[in-house]
């Protein structure tokens, strides 16, 4: 069995908080930005929403950080560095415990990045909640209760909808890729969608 040896020119990303399990999931994103070179997306499920909140009431709401690619190679970095900070707001919610990059959804030639609360608590409990950001953005904190592009909940209790993202391509030829989405606790046997992209209106 062969080893590999981490050096000091390894590239290395380091999570901003002590158990928030920064690479749990993690996605290629593809071109976020619309520089040519694709990105990635790192989830940290159990990161601690501390910052404007009170931190003794803070646990596990989640986060996701958008890393830009590097056509010389990346330098080692806290993710606190990142591009894009997708932070969760419900506590224990997890968001980022599953991430994906479902392509580019809206047709505007960049890609997209979602993170997914799995157990977010709407209506009835562990919903589910995919937040989306759209590629383009401009960088810093989003948060998913008010900043995100786009949100998709789950339909039902203990639906656990985004446990799977996967791009599909453009299945439908109108030049805009679709995407696949698992809700996994669908009645006895779960559920697969294939949601078709569209145009920003």
């Amino acid at each position: 069995m062969s080893e590999t040896a981490f050096t000091e020119e390894s590239t290395i990303f380091y999570g901003n908080q002590y158990k928030e399990y920064v690479g749990y999931d993690m996605a290629e994103l593809g071109d976020f930005n619309g520089d040519g070179v694709d990105d990635l997306l790192i989830g940290a499920g159990n990161h601690d929403l501390v910052d404007g909140a009170d931190p003794d009431n803070a646990s596990d709401e989640g986060a996701a950080y958008v890393v830009l690619g590097s056509g010389t190679g990346w330098d080692s970095m806290r993710l606190e560095d990142s591009h894009v900070k997708i932070m969760g707001t419900e506590f224990e919610g997890k968001l980022g415990r599953y991430v994906g990059g479902p392509g580019d959804i809206d047709g505007d030639g960049l890609d997209e990045a979602f993170a997914v609360s799995h157990v977010w608590d709407g209506v009835e409990e562990n919903m589910g909640l995919v937040v989306g950001v759209m590629g383009g953005h401009e960088g810093g904190i989003v948060y998913a209760d008010t900043d995100a592009d786009l949100l998709i909940v789950g339909e039902g209790k203990n639906d656990y909808i985004g446990r799977g993202i996967a791009p599909a391509g453009d299945v439908n030829a109108d030049g805009i890729d679709d995407f696949w989405m698992g809700s996994n606790g669908v009645g006895p046997y779960g559920i697969l969608y294939l949601v078709q992209g569209a145009a920003r209106p």
